[in-house]
């Protein structure tokens, strides 16, 4: 989710989905690195944060994080 969208406010996007009980994984990205800005997504409800520009390594990493299959004990 782009903190900064033209048109949308991603943090507003994020606490709209997430006070529906949503609960996908949510990425934001914004071009501010600063500790502020991942403070207020992570408050807002996203589970992490990357800064632009994002390399194709660090959206691998995202990925796999949040959407490689749960390993279940016993199986």
């Amino acid at each position: 989710m782009d903190v900064h969208m033209p048109f949308c406010n991603g943090l507003e996007a994020i606490k709209g989905i997430r006070s529906r009980g949503i609960r996908v994984p949510i990425v934001s990205l914004s071009a501010s690195s600063s500790l502020n800005e991942q403070s207020i997504s992570l408050q807002a409800g996203a589970d992490d944060f990357l800064t632009k520009p994002v390399g194709r390594q660090s959206v691998e990493q995202m990925l796999l994080k949040y959407l490689a299959p749960v390993k279940h004990p016993g199986l």
